[in-house]
């Protein structure tokens, strides 16, 4: 089998470089063109002060990929891990400018994400890549517009609406591990002011296959049932409504069962324009994460609203204000509930045709906590026509959860247990990013960025003696200990030889000191990656298309700190707790057949060097390296 697949791959290499150059093309979509949401004003990308990245529809139905994390993995600057002891088995999570992934906000349409294990980061794998419209990524610190977590930067999915057009889309794959995905999706137009979007989709897997943890070897099964209902309409001339719903319902082999999990996020959004300056937004946003595992429940009540004013052509003003209601209960932390309120002001000018700058200030009360104040400020210079800066200064906070401050007695077998701190103070970052953005007739760009963070008060567990309910057990008791600099630098670059053919190159580097007098390992270290992925597209006549790509990620010098050390670890010694993970290299190929712009088979194969790879995310995982495949067919009706 292993041969087989490797001969496929080799045919899927061999088409793209035989046909490359050799039919029509088609006009590629400017980047800079792409309208983005995430800064809570509506505007192009070239216009934006911020560091941001957005993948496009585009680049996402190019791959034929089934899980985001397969997205997010060959962006610059970005890692996805994965790899945990009781976590929902297909599970990604992100980590950004080389920080831990807790330290990432994921939302879905502006609205936070939960999920399992979400002390460690939130699952982005539960979201199906076939109702997504784009990907936004805010590359620094976002307290000052999203308040709490957000100090590494934020991860923004935008679903699918009907506002546009009606369409409807059938989709299925088959694939390595008995593995099952299919669904379907309409776009409904009502009338010229309503739209409904509809996604229903179903996989199941018996899971990839691991070397570690003993306790999940052939226990990584799992299905999911995942449901969207998403309405957009005009009511009259000044009132437009958003509302949307997302169910999630999954199960897990874990411990010889079948866990249940589910998550449910109904959110609703007003937007009531006043007049042609000025307008209000109002959303209230729910989520819920409920688990057998655990005995998980976590939920989050987050209304907001915010008005934005057009003093001039080129000036907004954004002002606004939220409340989070934070409830939470799991095994070994008792139901507590958190609340925050803050408030925040922006204001985006753009002084000229060189010069925009956006600057945003927020202030959060704390349940039982002071004020934290978190400014930022960005700006763009235009130095020539294909050549622009950006740079930004921005401080973020990560406030100490329900977990963190109350957790009793937590471990995964062992003499490891885990307690929470309830006098936890929260993290705090001080971030400046500076990038530099080069095009040329947009056939050519390059993007060359560097991050430098300072974060103060770090939450890790600290080894605190043996427990005293329980000496056969050791205490890990959260503390803020840490003080750590953090840098990491970016070189990406996507170069359209023709107008169907791209070549995505890029490089990471990350790399984290701590300051402390307490000198350990930091939660998590993601050293230095190397991607390429090349794409292509042929049309055969007036009726068939033929796509494909190839992609290679190599990954080396990451390391982990691990609070549950193997028997026999020296507590004391910081560094003896570090876990290094062993460099990977990931090869990938795919090729997609479209007939009528309507009909599409496509196969992929994964991992072709069948290398090991190694995680460590809440527990210490090895994925057995086989080459992986799948074989799908979409319809997509108009």
């Amino acid at each position: 089998m292993k041969k087989y697949l490797l001969f496929l791959s080799s045919l899927t290499i061999l088409s793209i470089v035989t046909t490359t150059l050799a039919f029509s093309q088609e006009e590629p979509i400017v980047l800079d063109e792409v309208e983005i949401s995430s800064m809570r004003n509506e505007q192009l990308l070239k216009n934006s002060p911020e560091l941001v990245r957005v993948i496009t529809s585009t680049e996402i139905k190019s791959l034929n990929v089934t899980d985001v994390s397969d997205i997010l993995d060959y962006v610059a600057g970005v890692n996805i891990e994965t790899g945990t002891g009781s976590g929902f088995a297909n599970r990604g999570i992100v980590a950004m400018n080389g920080m831990p992934a807790q330290y990432t906000l994921v939302l879905l349409n502006g609205n936070r994400i939960l999920s399992d294990h979400i002390h460690s980061g939130q699952n982005i794998n539960f979201i199906p890549v076939e109702e997504i419209e784009r990907i936004e990524i805010i590359k620094t610190a976002s307290s000052a517009q999203y308040g709490s977590d957000a100090i590494a930067g934020v991860v923004n999915i935008i679903t699918k609406t009907a506002e546009t057009k009606s369409a409807a889309s059938f989709f299925g794959e088959y694939g390595s591990y008995n593995t099952y995905n299919t669904g379907a999706s309409v776009q409904s137009m009502i009338n010229e002011k309503t739209g409904i979007y509809t996604l229903v989709n179903y996989k199941e897997s018996d899971g990839v296959p691991l070397i570690a943890p003993a306790h999940r070897i052939g226990k990584m099964g799992y299905n999911s049932l995942n449901l969207t209902q998403r309405l957009t309409t005009n009511l009259g001339s000044s009132l437009k409504l958003d509302a949307w719903v997302k169910y999630i319902n999954s199960n897990m082999q874990f411990r010889d069962e079948m866990n249940e999990s589910y998550m449910l996020m109904p959110n609703l959004s007003l937007k009531y324009t006043i007049n042609n300056k000025s307008y209000i937004t109002t959303k209230l946003a729910f989520s819920r994460w409920n688990s057998e595992t655990s005995s998980e429940n976590n939920e989050v009540f987050r209304p907001e609203v915010f008005y934005t004013l057009k003093l001039s052509d080129d000036n907004n003003l954004i002002a606004g204000t939220d409340l989070s209601v934070h409830s939470f209960t799991r095994s070994a932390v008792d139901l507590h509930i958190q609340r925050m309120i803050g408030v925040f002001v922006q204001d985006e000018h753009k002084f000229n045709d060189k010069l925009a700058v956006l600057g945003s200030v927020r202030m959060d009360k704390l349940q039982s906590s002071s004020m934290v104040l978190t400014p930022k400020f960005a700006i763009m210079y235009n130095l020539n026509q294909d050549l622009k800066i950006r740079a930004s200064v921005s401080r973020g906070y990560h406030a100490p959860s329900v977990q963190e401050l109350y957790e009793v007695g937590y471990g995964h077998g062992g003499t490891a247990y885990r307690f929470g701190n309830p006098d936890l103070k929260p993290e705090y970052s001080t971030s400046v990013g500076l990038g530099l953005d080069y095009s040329k007739n947009n056939k050519l760009f390059v993007n060359l960025s560097g991050f430098y963070s300072n974060i103060t008060n770090m939450i890790v567990p600290v080894y605190s003696g043996p427990w005293e309910q329980d000496t056969t057990k050791d205490v890990w008791m959260r503390k803020n200990i840490l003080e750590a600099q953090i840098i990491s630098a970016e070189i990406s670059a996507s170069w359209y030889i023709t107008n169907n053919y791209n070549l995505l190159l890029s490089y990471n580097y990350a790399d984290n000191i701590a300051k402390s007098e307490i000198s350990q390992q930091l939660p998590y270290k993601p050293g230095q990656s190397f991607n390429a992925r090349f794409t292509a597209k042929q049309n055969i006549g007036n009726k068939i298309i033929i796509s494909e790509f190839i992609s290679l990620r190599s990954v080396f010098g990451r390391s982990a700190w691990n609070w549950k050390p193997e028997s026999g670890t020296d507590t004391t010694n910081p560094f003896g707790l570090t876990t290094e993970l062993a460099d990977y290299q990931k090869l990938d190929a795919g090729i997609n057949l479209c007939f009528a712009k309507k009909y599409n088979i496509y196969f992929n194969v994964g991992n072709i060097l069948g290398q090991d790879i190694e995680n460590l995310d809440d527990a210490y995982t090895i994925i057995d390296g086989e080459p992986i495949y799948k074989l799908g067919i979409k319809i997509n009706l108009y």
